[in-house]
């Protein structure tokens, strides 16, 4: 027997529901709120409240649901009315009455609310329960145009419905002129969103589930309804394959990179759609400039080696160096480390591998896919004892795996012996390698490829090795030194190795997909120096630790760390960064088939001095946000953000398309997008709305700086103030402790590209002496900020724990230093992202 649930604030008890659900509550057999309805039948209850079918006195009827008083403490059914006023019907359904009232038998005080009532409609949940066969791909796609534009609708408003489970979500025949009506096939239905006693301003939701979230989930479970028969076709098993991308970006950790909006989720659901339709022979494909968000859903090497555009900091990853890559998620690590990969390249069978680019001979191994799920469950120290020597086979195995799988896409070549020397004797004695590092007794070799023969051994291991890891076991044939062993061995048969070093790109070693505990364990053989190969590894900020068996690791001996964004935001990269800004596009659009080019549609960008006058001229709403070059200036090294942007501003061009979009539309795009990303960022879990609170608090100081600000000298002439970097320095060397928690806002401030930490590791540490940080060039035009640099915050570290503490205070200290009259405030009508 299950223990009983215990009761918030305005929940119902068992005893009132059960009081509530019987007509003799209403006294003279009417419910008295502004004015009368009569009760016609008891529909359902949730934890606080209930709800009646009632009608007025001329038959309309409508779905009243009585809430206890106290769960409207902290708001008022009136301004929950008001906000819900502003959301489209048949979406929503339409408010009608509110009031206090005590029903009869009992002293407590409910509100009720009066809304629209949903004739002839099941919710989601019964749908699933009760009507499961009725569900087709078609339903799908229906519900997913359906709930995006309800989503979107949200957010157009700053709105979370908060409660968006799926017995909130009615289903009802569509009528003419609604959008469910218009849909081909049998899947009529209109969507409407009832119950909005959650409702609330975006920034304020705080329950661990988002709307998006629950969508997710609702996308989910009809994928599952349908994927479960037997008798679809192809081409909606191929849909249901890409939806599943779909949802995981709608659930991704990172908010920034994730489809958070519903423009994006129907975007790439009917992108999924059109893909699933495409002729299976026709490979992947873009059918337009703007997909595939991340490089995770380019499951084609030619497509990804197509699409790629060479940023400020591939040489420096190509180097012979063992590389700690960080930066925020949709920076293009992953793109770079799959470009390195000497198999994508090796594969492309009539092409020449790029030998002088590449330098080293990358090895591909993707934490998100082949470790994250066998290493999951080890998340404390404790979890992994015993363990540990399974930990380190395994991870070994799957980087002999792809190894092995770079030199049979190599032995598929016309050129494998001539520029590789790898033949049949050399293959031969690497499969005897295998066998002799990992014994069998099946040593019978089927396959007449002694490398395929070899991968195959290596398979059965992986696959013994992961029953250990599921059974709590551990007895792992081979020593931890396997990879440096078999690299060794490799280099020694193929001296081609010698030339170009292995080099094995661990992408996404970020504690999110491979937990501390599991890091410790695995760190020595990531960075231990070895001849034969090298480790480069992908990770968020501050993602991979950098201590192991308790002592600090010198980054400096171990590894060269490099700052996606750091990079991109040096002065002498904004040649290179304008170029690949250009390049990004122009790929995509010769991939989409597309006959215009970044130059035609985007055009030339204002001067600096033409940017300054739009946004700082009084009562001025001339453009400034267009054009290749400050589209390049926009990027702070996150390549998502100029997908995103690319696709809002060309929103209305297609593959005939040469015109330039005009700058009006560009510079809209730009502002919306430059909102949206900056509003993503209330989402982060679980410091999102204190992150918010500093990067809205930093852009309303640095936009009203720029437009307000008395001006500073540059080159003889006073021009506006742009200040986007924040720097801390100590002349007397002092010093000041983060607590934990401050410490933590300040890591999650840098990991999710809130700042851009300039001064590569400074923030690890919880000893602050100096650092340099450099607020996110996207969120600048949501304040109406240039994009330049001629001012910083500088600060002592005392001051910088304050802004931690209490963002809106420090930047006043900084906002009276640049007033431009002792008795104007900077912030009079100063600029608010959101409104």
């Amino acid at each position: 027997m299950s223990a009983p649930r215990e009761l918030g604030i305005g929940d119902l008890d068992d005893e009132l529901v059960q009081l509530l659900s019987k007509a003799a509550i209403f006294e003279d057999g009417k419910l008295h709120v502004g004015r009368d309805y009569l009760p016609v039948e008891y529909i359902t209850h949730g934890f606080k409240g209930v709800v009646w079918k009632v009608k007025d006195e001329y038959g309309q009827e409508y779905a009243a649901k009585l809430t206890l008083v106290e769960d409207y403490v902290d708001k008022s059914v009136f301004a929950e009315a008001a906000r819900r006023g502003r959301l489209p019907s048949p979406l929503f359904t339409r408010w009608a009455d509110a009031g206090e009232w005590v029903p009869s038998g009992t002293d407590r005080r409910f509100i009720v609310s009066i809304e629209e009532w949903v004739d002839d409609a099941i919710t989601l949940d019964e749908l699933c329960n009760e009507h499961a066969g009725q569900i087709s791909v078609s339903t799908i796609v229906s519900f997913a145009r359906q709930i995006s534009s309800a989503l979107e609708a949200l957010e157009g408003n700053n709105l979370a419905h908060d409660d968006l489970h799926a017995k909130n979500l009615m289903l009802r025949p569509a009528r003419a002129g609604e959008a469910g009506y218009s849909q081909a096939g049998q899947d009529r239905f209109q969507l409407v969103v009832v119950d909005t006693g959650s409702l609330k301003h975006a920034e304020r939701t705080s329950k661990g589930v988002s709307d998006v979230d629950h969508v997710a989930r609702h996308l989910v479970r009809l994928h599952n309804i349908v994927a479960r028969r037997r008798d679809i076709s192809l081409s909606d098993r191929r849909f249901l394959a890409a939806l599943l991308p779909v949802v995981q970006m709608m659930v991704e950790d990172d908010a920034n990179r994730a489809l958070r909006s519903g423009e994006a989720i129907r975007r790439a659901i009917l992108d999924a759609m059109s893909a699933a339709q495409m002729p299976t022979n026709r490979g992947q494909r873009l059918s337009n400039p703007f997909e595939y968000i991340s490089a995770e859903q380019i499951s084609s090497d030619e497509l990804l080696l197509t699409l790629f555009a060479r940023t400020t900091w591939v040489d420096a990853v190509a180097s012979a160096d063992p590389i700690l890559l960080t930066g925020p998620r949709g920076c293009g690590k992953s793109m770079v480390f799959r470009w390195l990969s000497l198999r994508a390249h090796a594969s492309q069978e009539q092409a020449p591998v790029p030998l002088d680019t590449l330098r080293i001979s990358g090895v591909y191994v993707s934490c998100t896919s082949d470790l994250q799920t066998r290493f999951s469950h080890f998340r404390t120290p404790e979890d992994t004892l015993g363990h540990e020597g399974e930990i380190v086979h395994y991870f070994n195995l799957l980087h002999v795996l792809e190894l092995l799988n770079t030199l049979i896409a190599i032995a598929a070549r016309h050129d494998s012996e001539s520029v590789f020397g790898l033949g049949e004797d050399q293959a031969i004695e690497i499969h005897e390698m295998v066998v002799r590092f990992l014994p069998s007794e099946h040593t019978v070799r089927f396959s007449p490829s002694p490398l395929v023969a070899a991968r195959e051994r290596v398979e059965q291991e992986i696959f013994a090795s992961q029953q250990r890891l599921h059974n709590a076991t551990s007895a792992p044939i081979a020593p931890a030194t396997l990879i440096a062993d078999v690299t060794s061995r490799v280099e020694k048969i193929l001296p081609f190795f010698s030339a170009h070093p292995i080099a094995f790109l661990l992408d996404d070693f970020s504690t999110h997909r491979i937990t501390e505990a599991v890091q410790l364990i695995l760190s020595p053989i990531v960075w231990e120096r070895r001849s034969s190969h090298i480790f480069k590894v992908s990770s968020e900020k501050y993602g991979a630790i950098a201590t192991w068996n308790k002592l600090t690791a010198d980054p400096a001996r171990e590894r060269i760390e490099i700052d996606c964004g750091a990079e991109y935001l040096k002065r002498e990269s904004t040649v290179p960064n304008r170029q690949f800004a250009l390049d990004f596009l122009n790929n995509r659009l010769r991939a989409a088939q597309w006959q215009g080019t970044a130059a035609d549609l985007l055009g030339n960008s204002p001067s600096t001095e033409e940017m300054n006058t739009a946004l700082t001229k009084a009562g001025s709403q001339n453009a400034a946000y267009f054009g290749v070059d400050v589209i390049s200036q926009l990027c702070s090294g996150d390549v998502s953000t100029l997908l995103f942007l690319y696709r809002r501003m060309l929103a209305m061009s297609g593959p005939y398309t040469v015109a330039t979009v005009s700058s009006s539309l560009q510079d809209k795009a730009v502002r919306e997008t430059s909102r949206q990303l900056l509003h993503a960022v209330v989402y982060h879990r679980p410091l999102g709305k204190s992150m918010y609170e500093i990067a809205n608090a930093y852009g309303k100081f640095v936009g009203n700086a720029y437009r307000k600000g008395k001006g500073i000298k540059e080159h003889g002439k006073i021009v506006p103030i742009q200040v986007p970097r924040i720097e801390v320095d100590s002349a007397s060397n002092a010093t000041i402790k983060l607590s934990e928690k401050e410490l933590e806002l300040s890591q999650e401030l840098l990991r999710r590209a809130v700042f851009i930490e300039m001064d590569v590791g400074r923030s690890r540490h919880d000893n602050v002496t100096s650092l340099r940080w450099h607020f996110r060039r996207i969120y600048l035009p949501a304040f109406r900020a240039g994009l330049g640099k001629n001012d910083a915050v500088k600060i002592a570290p005392g001051q910088f724990q304050w802004f931690l503490q209490s963002p809106v205070e420090m930047l006043a200290v900084q906002e009276a230093q640049r007033r431009k009259k002792p008795d104007t405030g900077l912030w009079e009508g100063d600029f608010d992202a959101l409104s």
